[in-house]
């Protein structure tokens, strides 16, 4: 839909251009649509009138047949054009679905990380995500089908004005505040749906606990899956009860119209009665006014309330639509990884650099200083909450706005592009992905430009997983380096935790970055095997620049160097030797508290 503030007009504008066969077929379907219920009530009356009129003068007359293949006409017209609308329906969702899914895609590509991590925005990002082609594909639809209402009340109302200039006059005085309630309703429901949608999220994730295999161990082990139903049922409920206060509200609305329009018909039928009698109307026409009055009452009543509910839910999505839009991007968020030429002294430095996440007050990071130089291994260590993993989004240009300097090779982050500062840094998280692609690809998107353009990729690949003793479990999957992982593949194999963790540290091998950072990616593990694979990595690393952050000491002191944190600055800085040499020192007591685990 473009980058500008979308409204009503600009989506009609963008649907037409973005769909304009689908537009011309519902313009004409949907037009001559409205004009049957006129011209059905027109041969009705001529029906009426002339069978009226045959048997008086003892023949059928060609009126009558005339009327009549108008009336079948009409018949044939409203059960056939159903079908093929059906059929051009289907055809106008995918092409809106693929266009829309490219924008959202795109967008979600180039947000500022800050907005993946915010609760708020994420909520706005599951409603706009997740509704997007649903409001659009049925907002489109809405206004087409109001043109059509418009089309057809504006006829019947003509056929009514010339019949009684006062039964006009009354409908028209009873159309607005049917309106205004329908609106009001509408954007009432519009809160209580993406209230209920959120509660849908809740029972959704419950469903995924109770069902998926990640959970199935536990589940069974701690036999939880009782309790979890309970609650399962009781977000379900609360969905639910949303669910039909926003069906009774619309029904209840819709359905006081309909007595209040119900009672209003039987006056105007009531009203028209005098001039039956008095010859100015015929009978014909006077039933065929009848027809027209119900139909216009009903669609007044129903369809009209209906679209202007869809109205007023389309309106309030337009808002969260472009509040979606309008969040900040990251600048070169779709550069590839800029291989930079190595330094001749590469370091890292934190001048006085502090930092608060946004819409947040406690500052994580205060005045931190320190300098690391390399071809060595440094480790972070400090308490939950000291910083540690906020080092590294920085250090990756995940969230700007700090204060202070942060230098890389002597060149500041901020005078990087987003490219370059991919090509030097590289890391694994303990949240590490598992993508379900084959073994090769899991690792080669670590270094995707090389990985897609070079051609000898699986030879280099192979040979980071001999250095980790990857090849021989990998080599006995069904096709090896090939072989997809996950289930979303038929015959596609499962890993246990250490082999993932083992295929997100070759990732990070075969991405070549000169800073690499290991962000707790074995906490799984117990402590000594965790030591065990950090030396492995740094014995394959051996000469760049390593960086773990651990709250394990026993993984700490195989660095060269450990950084400590505490209160969001570093405290301490050295080898393990000198820092434990330090009476009453921060590391010496957090290593101390440790010291079971690996001796």
């Amino acid at each position: 839909m473009g980058n500008k503030r979308i409204n009503l007009y600009l989506f009609c504008r963008k649907m037409t251009e973005l769909l304009p066969f689908h537009t011309v077929f519902y313009v004409i379907s949907q037009g001559s649509g409205a004009l049957i219920p006129a011209a059905q009530t027109l041969a009705v009356a001529m029906f009426i009138n002339s069978v009226s009129t045959s048997n008086t003068t003892q023949s059928p007359g060609a009126d009558v047949i005339l009327s009549l293949s108008l009336i079948l006409a009409c018949i044939f017209f409203q059960n056939s054009i159903p079908v093929i609308t059906r059929v051009v329906n289907a055809s106008k969702r995918n092409r809106l679905t693929l266009h829309m899914n490219h924008i959202l895609l795109k967008k979600q590509m180039n947000l500022s990380y800050q907005y993946i991590e915010d609760n708020d925005t994420c909520n706005l990002i599951y409603r706009v995500r997740d509704n997007c082609v649903d409001y659009f594909d049925e907002g489109y639809t809405n206004v087409i089908n109001s043109l059509a209402l418009f089309i057809k009340l504006a006829s019947l109302m003509v056929i009514i004005f010339r019949a009684s200039v006062v039964s006009g006059l009354v409908i028209l005085v009873i159309v607005y505040p049917l309106l205004y309630l329908a609106m009001k309703t509408g954007k009432a429901n519009y809160v209580l749906e993406q209230d209920a949608e959120t509660t849908k999220r809740k029972y959704q994730y419950i469903f995924s606990v109770l069902t998926g295999k990640e959970t199935a161990n536990e589940r069974n082990l701690f036999g939880f899956s009782k309790q979890m139903t309970e609650r399962y049922n009781r977000l379900f409920d609360a969905a639910f009860e949303k669910e039909a206060t926003i069906i009774n509200k619309r029904y209840a609305n819709m359905k006081s119209g309909s007595i209040i329009t119900l009672i209003v018909s039987i006056c105007i039928m009531a009203i028209m009665l005098p001039r039956l009698f008095r010859n100015e109307i015929s009978a014909g026409l006077y039933i065929g006014l009848a027809g027209a009055v119900l139909d216009l009452i009903q669609s007044m009543s129903w369809q009209l309330a209906g679209m202007m509910q869809n109205y007023a839910k389309l309106n309030q999505f337009f808002d969260d639509y472009n509040r979606y839009m309008e969040l900040g991007e990251q600048a070169g968020a779709e550069e590839e990884p800029e291989q930079m030429p190595a330094a001749d002294e590469p370091s890292l430095a934190f001048r006085d650099v502090s930092f608060r996440y946004p819409g947040t007050d406690r500052y994580i990071l205060k005045n931190c200083s320190f300098t690391l130089a390399g071809g060595c291994s440094y480790a972070v260590v400090g308490e939950n909450g000291a910083g540690k993993t906020t080092i590294a989004k920085l250090i990756m240009g995940l969230y700007g706005g700090y204060e202070g300097d942060i230098l890389i090779n002597g060149r500041n982050v901020k005078d990087y592009s987003y490219g370059e500062l991919k090509g030097l840094v590289a890391a694994v998280f303990q949240d590490f992905a598992r993508y379900e692609l084959s073994v090769k690809e899991n690792i080669g998107i670590g270094r995707i430009p090389h990985y897609s353009r070079a051609g000898s990729e699986e030879k280099e690949i192979e040979n980071i997983c001999d250095e980790l003793h990857m090849t021989d479990w990998i080599r006995s999957f069904p096709d090896g380096f090939d072989t997809m992982l996950g289930k979303l593949e038929e015959g596609g194999v499962d890993l246990s935790g250490g082999q993932w963790q083992k295929i997100a540290i070759a990732r990070l091998l075969y991405s070549k970055a000169p800073i690499n950072i290991l962000d707790e990616p074995t906490a799984a593990m117990d402590a000594v095997a965790e030591s065990k694979i950090y030396e492995l990595f740094q014995q394959l690393n051996m000469g760049k620049f390593n960086i773990l952050i651990t709250h394990r000491m026993g993984a700490a002191r195989i660095a060269d160097e450990i950084l400590v944190l505490q209160n969001g600055a570093v405290a301490e800085q050295g080898k393990h030797d000198r820092l434990m040499s330090i009476e009453n020192g921060v590391y010496r007591k957090m290593y101390e508290s440790q010291r079971q685990w690996y001796e």
